[in-house]
């Protein structure tokens, strides 16, 4: 939006001294002499903002160039007259007075060059105030002086207020001519009305949304790619600017405990604004920087349009005007931690394996849940997060998926611009990292994306941060087969059973891993066929052994279950993510006789003989 700061500030500066004239009686300064006034001002006809303060101040050193003219016949047009001490380029300063009376630009006693006659007048050509700085180029011969040219550079950096006053122009144009006036001098006066001839940006920038403390006081703001380099033509009332750079702008006085502060500079007119071109740079926000482009917003009708011609160049875009502060309001919120949930399914594996008959195997009930593999609205998880160099992750927030997208319970910001993060997530598991068996829990991390690998640490940046979830679990299910011969089993309400596994651990946030705490001996039981059960990753060893139990309740087939293979290899562990689908072949077991047959032995003698199987 455009600062509309209106100023007006006379300044009467009676330049008094002695030279000759005609006798004339001066009530101005008792004595008979009449001095030349000139009256100069901060003119309202722009919206203008004094740079560092509102009056002419020590050190603004002003150059007002006054012409002798006359009129040409009868009409309101006037012409130059080179008489023997006009034209003049007058220099004054409040520190350095000046003693100028009107005969001071003219004492011939010709007519056509005596400046009180009838017709003849007095003009200013233009007017500078150099505010404390120095002209590039300047008003150094004749010249120079009459054609009333200056090129003036603004300084790249301007973080003090004095470097903005020095870098701030002020210039007046043609004026009015002014005739002498025996009757009533008081009307022997030179107005001259200054503006601004550079542009000026002003900037408030609030710290709002997950700021604290004093985040204002170190930062720097920099305009970027302004024009520095002007060639002002007074007289013509035109202004050429070239050469780019970036300014570094002043900063207000910040008080401890602010949220607010207020930034100026002064850049050349001409500086184009282009939508979508980098504006300002701001720097150090708590350690934080940002990057302000130039938007539809400000060059809207109701904002910097609404003084402007919008022009169309490959977008739309302005150029800076003399005497206009373009000020803007910046709000600066910490970057709020966004992330977007994607979950990954799990890897199947396949195994085969038989069953043998066994007896006497206890049975204990289990109830299994089946949780499921996709997100839903309403899921959640708990997010945390480590600087690079931390040793513990610790919780952020709570995030929901509501309509399709993913929101914070509690909005966490990025604590600076510069330290790296790790995130992790878990989902299904709220009990300080505890697991448990038939619990499908999701552990997440970074996905790779840009020139990030997955699980890396992850820069501040405004943009959601990819989380992929995993199955930090992993899951079983048994499919029981028999045979179409005489050794067919009835499998139909067959129980499944498998003892000695991990089924509570512990997970570790940083990768993932799951470590179990408690083995059972009847780890799982009363299992139906293709029912999965979320299982615990570990390691298979020999004591796991699956057991089948038939209908009637007392046959049962035994397996150890890590001879189960994957085509010929042995599955000796569960690994998160992966789901393993055994396949169990039962089948009756054929009744198997041994015989022997002993030699007859000849006994001889009398009595009974007997036959004795072994």
């Amino acid at each position: 939006m455009i600062n509309r700061l209106f100023i007006l500030i006379s300044i009467v500066l009676f330049l008094a001294g002695c030279t000759g004239d005609d006798g004339l009686n001066d009530i101005l300064s008792g004595g008979d002499k009449t001095p030349l006034v000139l009256q100069t001002s901060l003119s309202t006809q722009h919206i203008v903002t004094r740079a560092a303060n509102s009056t002419f101040g020590t050190g603004d050193e002003l150059h007002v160039y006054v012409e002798h003219v006359k009129k040409i016949d009868d009409s309101d047009t006037y012409e130059s007259v080179k008489a023997d001490k006009a034209p003049l380029l007058v220099s004054f300063s409040d520190e350095k007075p000046l003693s100028l009376y009107w005969d001071d630009l003219s004492d011939s006693k010709s007519v056509d060059t005596y400046l009180r006659t009838p017709g003849h007048a007095l003009r200013t050509l233009y007017g500078y105030c150099y505010n404390g700085g120095t002209p590039t180029e300047g008003l150094t011969d004749d010249d120079t002086k009459a054609k009333g040219i200056i090129k003036w550079t603004v300084a790249n950096n301007q973080a003090s207020a004095e470097a903005v006053q020095h870098a701030d122009l002020l210039w007046s144009g043609m004026q009015e001519p002014v005739t002498y006036n025996h009757t009533d001098l008081t009307k022997n006066t030179l107005s001259v009305p200054f503006t601004h001839a550079m542009s000026e940006v002003t900037v408030t920038i609030k710290a709002d949304k997950g700021y604290t403390g004093d985040p204002l006081t170190s930062t720097v703001l920099t305009l970027k790619n302004m024009k520095t380099v002007a060639t002002v033509n007074a007289p013509a009332g035109t202004i050429t600017s070239e050469t780019t750079a970036d300014i570094t702008m002043c900063g207000a006085d910040y008080t401890s405990g602010g949220t607010q502060r207020t930034y100026t500079a002064i850049v050349a007119p001409g500086t184009k604004l282009k939508v979508g071109a980098d504006l300002l740079s701001i720097v150090n926000v708590d350690d934080n920087n940002y990057m302000l482009p130039v938007s539809n917003e400000m060059l809207g009708n109701e904002a910097w349009a609404k003084t402007h011609t919008v022009k169309n160049d490959d977008g739309t875009y302005i150029e800076t005007l003399p005497g206009v502060n373009y000020h803007i309001d910046v709000t600066v919120n910490k970057a709020a931690v966004a992330v977007e949930a994607t979950l990954k399914d799990w890897t199947s594996v396949t195994a085969t394996g038989n069953g043998d008959i066994a007896f006497n195997n206890d049975i204990v009930n289990f109830t299994v849940d089946n949780p499921g593999n996709e997100f839903a609205d309403g899921s959640s998880f708990n997010l945390y997060w480590k600087e690079s160099t931390a040793t513990d992750y610790t919780f952020a927030t709570e995030s929901t998926l509501t309509s399709g997208k993913w929101s914070n319970a509690t909005a966490i910001y990025w604590p600076n611009g510069t330290d790296s993060y790790y995130f992790r997530a878990l989902t299904g598991n709220t009990n300080d990292f505890d697991v448990k068996q038939g619990e499908d829990v999701l552990w997440g991390t970074t996905a790779k994306h840009s020139t990030y690998e997955e699980g890396a640490a992850i820069n501040p940046r405004t943009g959601d941060v990819p989380l992929i979830f995993k199955h930090a679990m992993a899951k079983i299910t048994f499919d029981l087969t028999t045979t179409d011969g005489a050794d067919k089993v009835d499998l139909d309400s067959a129980k499944i059973s498998i003892s000695n596994l991990f089924t509570d651990g512990k997970i570790s946030i940083a990768d993932g891993d799951i470590s179990g705490t408690t083995s059972t001996v009847a780890a799982i039981s009363d299992l139906t066929e293709n029912t999965a059960v979320i299982v615990l990753p570990q390691v298979i060893d020999d004591q796991a052994i699956v057991t089948i139990t038939l209908k009637d309740g007392s046959t049962k087939y035994k397996s150890q279950l890590n001879t189960c293979t994957a085509g010929t290899t042995p599955i000796a562990s569960w690994e998160r993510g992966k789901s393993y689908t055994y396949t169990i072949t039962v089948k009756k077991e054929a009744v198997q006789f041994r015989a022997l047959v002993q030699d007859w032995t000849e006994t001889t003698g009398s009595g009974n003989a007997n036959l004795d199987w072994d």
